[in-house]
């Protein structure tokens, strides 16, 4: 036993002399300040990374300052001639920190280390390359990736991706979405059948977004505070709203106001929702997926890639109150069939914008100041959300940050829903 110790804390002391060792033919030694400084003065995007080695340095700087304190203060220590209950003072408390750090001894290679540390920069850049299985520019896949549990992301909350222009972050995102869907094996577009029902599907890649709006959007409302949301998992949603002849299909009957097979339906519930989508094993977005589906990779306020307004050649809403300083439109009173408008997102997703409001099925409830991870809302709020605006909205209603609620019994005909199934 005296032995080990003895060996592990020579170990300990010596630790610093092989991982900060110079170049041969080096004169002088550096401090272990120095080099914790200059290996902590590069930033890095990369936080599973940059935690590991930040760990690794706290080790290093931990036995660097134990070990020499150790030493100072008992001299005789590795020689053997420490007595225990001669010595009145804190080696045991320092003896147990040197055991905290047993990982160390017997888990890293301590003489490879310092190189480690020295590559890291290209180890990070080489993993993110071979992680870019989704065909992305490398440039785009350099400043905007990031990795979760495992698996490499679409980051579109970076300053990069932010400062791209409109189509762009519509290029890109559709990239992103095919290559990720190959990545897995599965098609972009897919169709939900069952007992004679059909629904066509858009997939949608997981990764990370701005929920809500920046501060000078134009209509912004207060229950709007920005805030990164990573969807961790893929699912596909509906290429389009319910039509009235699937939810007949189903549910064998049309609460609809406007009848018409291939329109939206509408006067129906979040309860009415609920069932349809038990029937069938399908569920309602959540918030998070509605918005992170509609924005489909732009930060702008609508997502048809030109950003900053929406016309009612693309949108059924109420155009008479266009966006921002943007001449009026028509207002046709009334939804219109389902996908007959030319406003199709960067993930193949139709009328996230007007026609019906749409269900999700999340509480509504004050967004979180921090970072959150596939939020389900307030779970004690009475009310639901609903959103995208609808026939007889207005434009700074039909944005993709824009929230309503209502209660979850009620029913009116601009109240429509689309749906998810989960992979």
């Amino acid at each position: 036993m005296k032995f080990l110790l003895q060996t592990g804390i020579a170990l300990m002391l010596f630790l610093p002399i092989a991982v900060f060792s110079q170049e041969e033919g080096s004169n002088e030694n550096p401090s272990g300040e120095s080099l914790l400084n200059e290996l902590s003065s590069k930033e890095r995007k990369e936080p599973n990374l940059k935690q590991s080695k930040s760990s690794l340095i706290q080790k290093i700087e931990n036995l660097w300052k134990w070990g020499g304190k150790l030493k100072k203060e008992f001299p005789g220590l590795l020689e053997g001639k420490y007595e225990k209950e001669t010595v009145e003072g804190s080696i045991d408390k320092h003896l147990e920190k040197v055991q905290l750090m047993d990982e160390l001894f017997y888990e890293i290679d301590t003489v490879k280390i310092y190189g480690q540390l020295q590559n890291f920069e290209s180890e990070l850049q080489n993993t993110m390359q071979n992680s870019n299985f989704y065909g992305l520019p490398e440039k785009v896949w350099k400043e905007c990736s990031f990795e979760y549990q495992g698996t490499w992301l679409l980051d579109m909350t970076s300053f990069f991706w932010e400062n791209l222009s409109a189509p762009l972050q519509r290029e890109y995102a559709q990239i992103y979405q095919k290559g990720y869907a190959s990545f897995l094996g599965k098609s972009v577009e897919d169709t939900f059948t069952q007992n004679n029902i059909s629904i066509p599907l858009v997939f949608i890649p997981p990764g990370r977004y701005w929920r809500g709006s920046p501060s000078d959007e134009i209509g912004r409302k207060s229950d709007e505070t920005r805030h990164k949301v990573i969807l961790s998992t893929p699912f596909y949603i509906g290429k389009y709203e319910i039509s009235q002849n699937q939810w007949k299909t189903v549910m064998e009957y049309n609460p609809s106001f406007f009848k018409g097979g291939n329109l939206p339906v509408e006067r129906v519930s979040w309860k009415d929702c609920h069932r349809f989508c038990h029937k069938l094993g399908l569920r309602l977005p959540t918030e998070a997926e509605w918005e992170y589906a509609c924005r489909a990779g732009t930060t702008t306020p609508f997502n048809m890639g030109h950003g900053y307004n929406i016309t009612h050649d693309e949108v059924n809403y109420n155009a008479y109150y266009p966006y921002a300083s943007f001449p009026q439109g028509i207002f046709r009173e009334k939804p219109i069939e389902i996908g007959q408008l030319k406003n199709k997102n960067a993930w193949g997703a139709m009328d996230f914008h007007g026609n019906v409001w749409e269900w999700c099925y999340d509480s509504y409830g004050k967004y979180p100041q921090e970072d959150v991870v596939d939020p389900e809302g307030d779970v004690f709020d009475l009310y639901r959300v609903t959103r995208g605006g609808g026939w007889s909205a207005y434009s700074i209603n039909c944005r993709s940050a824009d929230r309503s609620k209502n209660e979850p019994g009620f029913r009116f005909i601009y109240l429509g829903f689309r749906i998810v199934k989960d992979l």
